[in-house]
């Protein structure tokens, strides 16, 4: 069920463009976060960012389009933080659990942490990327290479909890990874009403969506 590691070997010594544009994109990220935290993001200068970087004007234009694209790359490094920890999590929790019920339950427990106001704030922004991302490739090519990596690591880590005898989820693997993380950053659409109970409703009906895909043992 899980997906065989592939390994590829480098064809040449040199850096091709493709990981010598990552690595500019990768530098313009860290000055703009740090201009970002320094003064915030209605004082944001793009030239001392451009200047401390000691990248050219028109590698941060190709890149993020302007100024509030490269605002936004840094909302979303921060949200490939947020998804790694997240990621983490869940992998340790079925890695360690004792029992389906067990991975259900904390599963539950972690989508109820994310009803607070940095939950939500983080749905919000990942919406806003991918928004943002229908008019900056750079952008557009950053989300998609995150949503790989995540679905791949959602992927292995129910197939961790297969091989342990603890669920018995739907074939295949990739389609439940994709459905547990859509119905995740759908809850946006709950948000938006700001109503506890509604929300409540929704934690109820995607656990029990959780236990009909992985079907616990």
């Amino acid at each position: 069920m899980g997906r065989e590691e592939r390994i590829v070997e480098p064809m040449e010594k040199t850096p091709s463009k493709r990981s010598d544009g990552l690595r500019t994109i990768s530098r313009i990220v860290e000055f703009a976060a740090k201009e970002l935290d320094e003064v915030g993001a209605v004082q944001f200068n793009l030239d001392r960012v451009i200047e401390k970087s000691g990248v050219s004007r028109g590698s941060v234009y190709h890149h993020f389009g302007d100024r509030d694209g490269l605002i936004l790359a840094v909302e979303v490094s921060e949200i490939v933080q947020i998804l790694t920890s997240g990621n983490e999590r869940m992998r340790r929790l079925f890695s360690e659990s004792s029992s389906g019920e067990e991975i259900i339950k904390g599963m539950e427990a972690a989508i109820r942490a994310g009803t607070q106001g940095k939950g939500r704030n983080y749905r919000r922004r990942r919406i806003a990327s991918l928004a943002t991302a229908q008019h900056s490739p750079a952008i557009a090519e950053a989300l998609a290479d995150l949503q790989l990596k995540e679905t791949d690591y959602w992927v292995a880590t129910l197939n961790i909890g297969a091989e342990r005898g603890l669920i018995q989820p739907f074939e295949p693997l990739l389609g439940t990874a994709d459905v547990i993380q859509s119905l995740l950053v759908g809850r946006i659409l709950v948000d938006l009403l700001e109503d506890d109970s509604r929300d409540n409703l929704w934690i109820a009906s995607a656990v029990e969506v959780f236990r009909a895909l992985l079907r616990p043992l």
